[in-house]
């Protein structure tokens, strides 16, 4: 048997129209298959079948009669025919939808992997531009880090160097000290009765032109005016370096007095120039020359500074 392809609406209203038309015959099977050309479908019918529904020996015989006459007779033919035509010109407007409705998704589709596309690399070029930002931050904030660590770093260097040089000033300065010291000690160590006596000696003949005794020179106030002599050289004033007044060492050596002077000079090399400079000042002139003072220390020390030697006179009645 033929495979024939039929719509099954389609095949289904020809069979019934055959049926009661004409009846049962066996010339359905060869009728159908002379239109098989023309009908399309989506159904496979085996001619069996037709002849399973006509088994009926004498109802083929009509059938086969009357599907010769349906045949012969034009309108029904006609009717056929139109009916075919009309059933492809449905096929091929659905085929054209199902054409276009594909065409349609895949364009679609297309569209959709395209804008996933697009979206997929607008995305990695945003994640990319955040990275690339993070990273640059990251490097900004560390060679901020790094200039701040370098700038501290300086700093500390900076003030380690000024503290490491204002110790070596105070060094260099205490070794100053501690040698002038020791040049005052060995000075007034090494200064014989002589010198000091000279000072003594030149002060008690100035007073001897105007008719005064002459000054006596004590241990006691030696001492004093050698110590004097070493706090002028730092602070050149009648007060001491701590805001003590000059006479307070009398009193700390044991010097008991009613009356009490004091002369001090810097720059003279000699007692004699120290001398004279004293006599043309008022103030130390009048000390020297003062009637009530009859004993007298003298301090001397010698230095590496400007003055080179330092002076102090002290007077007692």
């Amino acid at each position: 048997m033929k495979h024939l392809w039929f719509k099954k609406k389609t095949f289904t209203a020809l069979l019934i129209a055959a049926i009661f038309a004409t009846g049962c015959g066996s010339g359905l099977d060869e009728e159908f298959v002379t239109t098989e050309d023309s009908l399309a479908g989506d159904s496979t019918i085996e001619t069996d079948t037709m002849d399973a529904v006509i088994e009926d020996p004498v109802a083929r015989t009509k059938t086969t009669a009357n599907a010769a006459t349906i045949i012969e007779d034009p309108a029904l033919v006609t009717g056929a025919e139109a009916n075919n035509m009309s059933e492809s010109a449905t096929k091929a407007v659905e085929d054209g939808h199902l054409a276009e409705e594909a065409r349609l998704a895949e364009e679609a589709r297309k569209q959709a992997e395209a804008e996933a596309a697009s979206k997929a690399a607008a995305e990695s070029a945003a994640a990319k531009a955040a990275e690339e930002a993070r990273l640059a931050e990251e490097a900004r904030l560390a060679e901020e880090a790094r200039k701040q660590a370098e700038a501290e770093a300086a700093s500390k260097a900076a003030a380690e160097s000024a503290a490491a040089a204002q110790a070596a000033e105070e060094a260099r300065l205490a070794e100053e000290a501690r040698q002038s010291e020791e040049a005052a000690a060995q000075s007034a160590s090494s200064q014989s009765g002589n010198t000091l006596s000279q000072v003594v000696a030149l002060c008690s003949a100035e007073r001897a032109n105007e008719g005064l005794g002459a000054l006596t020179m004590t241990a006691e106030l030696n001492a004093v005016a050698a110590e004097r002599a070493r706090e002028i050289t730092n602070y050149f004033s009648h007060t001491r370096p701590d805001g003590g007044s000059c006479f307070d060492l009398m009193d700390a050596y044991g010097v008991y007095y009613h009356a009490a002077g004091e002369n001090i000079a810097a720059g003279q090399i000699s007692p004699e120039e120290v001398v004279d400079s004293w006599m043309n000042s008022a103030g130390h002139r009048a000390n020297i020359m003062h009637s009530g003072f009859n004993h007298a220390g003298v301090g001397c020390v010698y230095t590496n500074d400007e003055y080179v030697v330092y002076w102090v006179m002290v007077f007692t009645d």
